[in-house]
């Protein structure tokens, strides 16, 4: 089945919108009945304002989001605006025609190639010629026109028109007026004055009116002819002219449409200006005014034209004259004169009762409210029927599918009263013609046609004689019918009722244009309520005082007041006492001035609790500019502005710390451009400027001999490239006596935006520590190889102690013996003094040395952190590994306790591993040779140390023996650096193992307890 939305610009009551729709409707619905037709009216002319639009776009997206659309068919200005901006994307899928586009408003956008259609083009120039033609004493013309953009759209291409009959004609500018207004001035009109009709939707305070009512009304009052430029206005009291026939742009739409419909691209448009205007004028009109048919144009279209009165009676007269030469009776010719007064004479009295009927009717009808129609419209139908012979006098409106008549009104004091609707099908001759505009009457049943034969069964069944239909236009589409029947026959018929009927259709099809267009004005009201229902936001109206006059559902459900109390200024109530001033003040200044505002404040929930809601409001003003208040929307954003507040307080905090951190730190973009550093970084001379480019300023610093500088960049753009997750580098600034080394760290900027983090840290008492470090490197060895004999020592201790102990006794007794001896000499005292004092040395060394190795040794122990030991040996030796192309890798371990332990041999057993692993890795086929060193707390309330290398390690049975004494894998090894350790570390409550790694490599660990887990013995 074939899918079409039509979208028409204005209310669905417009003749010129029925016209067009109905002959789209017509060309596109196959005799199967394979197309399924949905309507939208966007009532641009009566709710012009962009959020309305806005809505509008919204409520068709979420109506036919799950529809699967052919073709979208856009009828008026407005709507080919929203093929063009909107359609495209509400329904992608979907082919897209325009009917009736009006150049002068789609200069503001482009009409995408794709959308086809035919447009509106109104022939100011072949109208004033037309004047000029048939009137050529006119003086001046007076220009009618509406104030809504359709309306002024066209205000510039008729005075382009009338630029060439300036120094002939006296312009009449009768355009942005009132109602009121243009009726009083047209009534002032002076003579020699013809009137030009455009359009009038909307008045210049903003009212929305229907043309042809306008042009009724105006026809009235004003003392000159009227031209049109609409066929759906010549019905209306127009003279005629070149019009616009919206019948043909309908026509030509659906060839368009259809040819959409059945080819992959759209057709291209038709040309409006010739085949959619013609001269088209009302008979009646003509007579009014004593303008000659003759007169007109050639191919002029003539509509109600009526016979003279000597087409009417030319049979009568001629009966007469040849009554009159055959009989040359003078008495007969009388008595045909008689009876010919006495015929026109009644005839005169009908007219006058029709004509006074209509009046009075017509004045009743137009003074009423809508709300005052269904009192007044049974006693109107009631004097038609009575005063006109029948028994029953019916107003019906036919349905958008025409296959019912409802029946509005019915009166029938002496018949049988009518359904509620009567089905077209039953009388399917009758309406088809009433449809077609034409009148329908018979003064009996006999009178019926015999093509409608089943309408005579019908109104046979209901005791129906005599029958009048009525057709009621809304321009030039009938939209409904009054109907006259009479249960007897009424020989008189045709007779002055069908002369005069035309009067009544026009008084009570304007009944049902004024019934629907307050049915679509509460449609459009009710839509708008609906679409303010479903927004997510708090919807809000305001008048031109400020008062409130619309809440929507979100905004009562929010505050779970009723209406009535939150309408004017009640709902401020509801707003917090805090802010209450403040937002009236701000509401008072803003709509004093007209402008657009946005006021946060607090509102009461329902639950009682303030909750601050973001309310934005915006003028609304008329077409031309007429202030009509407010209207608005509230949105909680409580959590928002919390969030906001918490990111700001983030961001003050994160500013605070950056600010704090060591070093010269700056961040960069992806490009390397500067966009935020620490105060160390501004204000150092060394650093570029903050938003200046880093890598710019490297090659810079590059080109006058840095020697760092194309270091740093290449570590940037290492890093800014992905190559790596951190880049690091070393330079040196400034002469031989005063230089100051840096180290240039880059990490990556974890953000969507990318970037990196730059820090430069003041290296210089680290390198002067390292070349310290590495002077005092035999030092450390010397230290080693005493250690080494301190091993050897522990064993021979014991025996060592004996013998000193005897040298000190001896010492001793030869001291004592000597004092006894007179003359002894003092030298030789003081020998024995300084022999006995170097053994007591020596075994007190001998002793501290068997206390460590008894693990009872504690006069040089304190808290210490495994990292900083570990920090402080890779220190030492990197530069010794550097030359050897070996790297050290540390990863120390978060938040490790202190052990109790001496410092010093720590470092010694730190420093042998990893001068073990570097040695066992140099000359191995190891591609990069790596010694990893890592820390980490276990469960058990220790630290563990791991030293890893890749070399060739050790079989697995030697994996016990190399920490014996003299056990090495090193031609030149003593075998006592492991032997030495071990000590160490038992001698502090721990222990030390090798695990064979797989691959290649041995993994030395090391457990030490924790400064809580070990009691110093």
């Amino acid at each position: 089945m074939t899918t079409v939305l039509l979208v028409h610009s204005e209310s669905r009551l417009s003749p010129a919108i029925m016209t067009i729709d109905n002959e789209i409707r017509s060309a596109l619905q196959p005799p199967d009945g394979m197309v399924r037709f949905y309507t939208e009216y966007l009532d641009a002319g009566w709710f012009p304002e962009s959020p309305v639009h806005t809505a509008t776009v919204e409520l068709l997206r979420r109506k036919y989001k799950d529809r699967s659309l052919d073709l979208v068919v856009a009828v008026g200005p407005a709507a080919l605006r929203f093929a063009a901006l909107d359609a495209p994307g509400l329904f992608p899928a979907a082919r897209i025609v325009f009917a009736a586009g009006l150049p002068s408003m789609a200069s503001d956008f482009r009409v995408p190639s794709s959308v086809r259609g035919t447009w509106l083009s109104f022939d100011w120039a072949a109208n004033l010629k037309l004047v000029l033609q048939l009137h050529p004493d006119a003086e001046r013309i007076a220009f009618v026109h509406g104030s809504a953009p359709f309306d002024r759209a066209e205000h510039s291409r008729f005075r382009e028109a009338f630029a060439a009959y300036r120094d002939r004609l006296e312009l009449v500018d009768l355009t942005e007026l009132s109602f009121d207004e243009l009726l009083s001035r047209a009534a002032a009109l002076p003579p020699r004055t013809v009137v030009l009709f455009g359009s009038f939707l909307r008045d210049r305070s903003g009212e929305a009116f229907i043309s042809a009512d306008v042009l009724r009304t105006l026809t009235r009052v004003a003392p000159a002819p009227i031209y049109v430029l609409s066929d759906t206005l010549v019905d209306a009291g127009g003279i005629g002219g070149r019009v616009v026939s919206f019948a043909a742009i309908g026509r030509h739409t659906a060839a368009i449409a259809r040819q959409a419909l059945g080819a992959e691209t759209p057709a291209p448009a038709l040309d409006a200006a010739d085949d959619t205007n013609a001269y088209m004028f009302d008979a009646r009109a003509l007579r009014r005014w004593g303008i000659s048919e003759r007169a007109l144009p050639p191919g002029s279209v003539i509509v109600h034209r009526e016979l003279s009165f000597w087409q009417r009676y030319a049979w009568h007269v001629g009966a007469l004259i040849a009554f009159v030469i055959l009989q040359s009776a003078f008495v007969v010719a009388l008595l045909v004169q008689r009876r010919q007064r006495a015929r026109a004479q009644a005839a005169l009295a009908r007219n006058l009762e029709v004509e006074q009927l209509v009046s009075e009717i017509s004045t009743t009808l137009s003074t009423c409210s809508v709300a005052e129609l269904d009192g007044a419209l049974p006693q109107a139908l009631l004097r038609t029927a009575r005063q006109l012979g029948f028994d029953r006098a019916s107003l019906l409106e036919f349905d958008d599918d025409f296959r019912y008549a409802r029946v509005i009104r019915s009166v029938s004091p002496d018949a049988p009263p009518l359904p509620a609707r009567l089905p077209v099908d039953r009388y399917p001759w009758t309406f088809g013609a009433v449809k077609r505009g034409d009148l329908v009457q018979w003064p009996d049943r006999s009178r019926i046609p015999a093509a409608a034969d089943e309408d005579r069964k019908a109104f046979a069944a209901t005791g129906t004689e005599a029958f009048v239909g009525i057709p009621l236009r809304a321009g030039s589409t009938v939209v409904g019918a009054l109907t006259l029947a009479a249960l007897r026959p009424m020989p008189d018929l045709p007779g002055t009722l069908t002369e005069r009927a035309w009067l009544l259709g026009e008084v009570f099809g304007n009944v049902i244009v004024r019934r629907r267009t307050d049915s679509t004005v509460r449609e459009s009201e009710e839509r708008f309520r609906l679409m303010a229902d479903s927004a997510p936001v708090m919807v809000w109206m305001a008048d031109v005082d400020g008062g409130r006059t619309y809440f929507n559902k979100q905004w009562l459900e929010f505050t779970a007041r009723h209406r009535e109390r939150e309408l004017g200024t009640g709902w401020t109530e509801g707003v917090h006492p805090d802010d209450r001033a403040r937002c009236l003040e701000t509401l008072r200044k803003r709509f004093d001035a007209r402008e657009d505002f946005l006021l946060e404040y607090r509102l009461q929930r329902k639950d009682g609790e303030y909750r601050w809601v973001a309310d934005r409001g915006v003028p609304r003003f008329s077409g031309h500019g007429t202030f009509h208040g407010y209207v608005g929307g509230a949105s909680d954003i409580t959590e928002i502005r919390a969030a906001h507040e918490a990111m700001l307080e983030t961001t003050r905090l994160r500013g605070e710390i950056f600010g704090s951190l060591f070093g010269h730190v700056a961040a960069v973009d992806h490009a390397g451009r500067i966009i935020a550093a620490n105060e160390s970084w501004t204000s150092s001379v060394l650093r570029p400027p903050l938003g200046s480019d880093y890598l710019a300023a490297c090659r810079t610093a590059a080109a006058r001999g840095n020697p760092g500088a194309e270091a740093q960049a290449a570590a940037l753009r290492k890093v800014l490239g992905g190559h790596a997750n951190r880049a690091s580098c070393e330079y040196v600034v400034g002469s031989s006596r005063d230089e100051r080394w840096f180290e240039m760290t880059v990490e990556p900027f974890h953000r969507s935006e990318g970037g990196a983090i730059v820090t430069h840290i003041d290296i210089t008492r680290r390198r002067r520590a390292e070349a310290e470090a590495r002077r005092e490197r035999e030092e450390l060895a010397h230290a080693l190889r005493v250690t080494t004999l301190g091993e050897l020592a522990a064993s021979l201790a014991h025996e060592i102690n004996q013998p000193l102990a005897a040298i000190v006794s001896n010492a001793q007794a030869a001291q004592l013996f000597l004092d006894r001896q007179p003359g002894t000499d003092k030298e030789v005292q003081g020998a024995l003094v300084d022999i006995a004092d170097d053994a007591k040395r020596a075994a007190l060394v001998i002793r501290r040395l068997r206390a460590l190795f008894r693990k009872d040794w504690t006069e040089q122990r304190k808290p210490v952190s495994v990292n900083d030991i570990i920090f402080e040996v890779i220190g030492l030796v990197r530069a010794e590994l550097e030359p050897k192309r070996v790297a050290v890798e540390f990863h120390p371990g978060k938040g490790l306790p202190p052990v109790f332990g001496d410092a010093i041999q720590l470092q010694q057993v730190v420093l042998n591993l990893i001068i073990n692993a570097s040695e066992a890795m140099v000359g191995a086929s190891t591609s990069n040779p790596t010694v990893t060193v890592q820390t980490l707390s276990t469960n058990q309330g220790t630290i563990e140390i791991a030293v890893t290398d890749c070399g060739p390690g050790v079989e697995q049975a030697e994996l016990e023996r190399i920490f014996e004494p003299f056990v090495t894998t090193k031609p030149t090894g003593l075998g006592m650096g492991l032997s030495i350790s071990r000590s160490i570390i038992q001698a502090h409550g721990g222990r030390i193992w090798a695990v064979c790694k797989n691959g290649g490599g041995l993994r030395m660990h090391i457990e030490i307890p924790c400064e809580e887990q070990q009691v110093p013995s």
